[in-house]
C-alpha cells in the first residue's frame, strides 16, 4: 500500500460561495502525468446502486468523452473486478462507496511515482440519489456520466475551473439532474490538450 507519493484526492462539492468563485481559460494542471500505454479500469459492478447496464454505459461515456475530444487513446475499461475502495493496490477502479462528509458527490484518488500516475480510483458517495439521466428521467438525482465526466478529467491531470456561468466540465459542483458536464467546453477541452503528451 505504501508505493509512490501520498494520493491526491480530488472531490465535488455540493455548493460554493459566489465570493470563492475565480474565473480561469481552462482547469490548471495537477502536475502528473498518465503512464505511456494509457491506464486500465476495473469497475466493481456489485457495487451500482442503479441498473446496472446503465451504470456501466455512464461509466463508459464519461471515459470516451475525455477520448473522442483529444484524439488520444488514454483508457481501456473491464466492466468488472474493481477493488471495493481506494488504494494503491494496482487495481485501478470505479465503482460506489460511502464517501465522508456526505457534501462530495464523487472522489478521485491518484498515486504517483516520478510524476506518472501509478494508481488512480474514482468512486461515487453511495451517500447520494444516483441515475444514468441520459436513459431515465429520474428527478431529485445526480446523473452518474455528468459527475463521472469530472472526475475522469481529474484522471487526465485537471484541477477544477471554476468558470462564472459553472458551465464547464470541470466546474467544482453539480446540482441533481444536472447533465451537461458530459459535453466539454472549449477550456476543458483545451486543458487536457495541455496536459496531454
Amino acid at each position: 500500500m505504501g508505493k509512490g507519493n501520498p494520493p491526491k484526492t480530488m472531490g465535488h462539492l455540493l455548493f460554493r460561495a459566489k465570493s470563492e468563485i475565480r474565473i480561469r481559460p481552462k482547469p490548471p494542471p495537477l502536475g502528473f502525468r498518465l503512464p505511456q500505454g494509457g491506464v486500465t479500469f476495473n469497475i466493481r459492478d456489485v457495487s451500482y446502486p442503479i441498473d446496472p447496464a446503465a451504470a456501466e454505459a455512464a461509466i463508459m461515456d464519461s471515459f470516451t468523452v475525455w477520448e473522442d475530444a483529444t484524439g488520444a487513446s488514454l483508457f481501456s475499461i473491464n466492466p468488472s473486478g474493481g477493488a471495493s475502495g481506494p488504494a494503491a493496490d494496482g487495481n485501478n477502479s470505479v465503482g460506489w462507496v460511502k464517501i465522508v462528509p456526505r457534501s462530495v458527490l464523487a472522489a478521485t484518488w491518484i498515486w504517483t511515482e516520478n510524476g506518472v500516475v501509478s494508481d488512480v480510483d474514482v468512486f461515487f458517495n453511495q451517500f447520494h440519489k444516483w441515475a444514468n439521466l441520459s436513459v431515465c428521467d429520474e428527478v431529485g438525482r445526480f446523473d452518474v456520466g455528468n459527475v463521472g465526466t469530472h472526475e475522469v478529467g481529474h484522471v487526465i491531470g485537471l484541477a477544477h475551473l471554476e468558470d462564472a456561468n459553472a458551465m464547464a466540465t470541470m466546474f467544482p459542483s453539480a446540482p441533481k439532474g444536472e447533465v451537461k458536464k458530459r459535453t466539454l467546453t472549449t477550456g476543458d477541452i483545451a486543458g487536457a490538450t495541455a496536459v496531454l503528451p
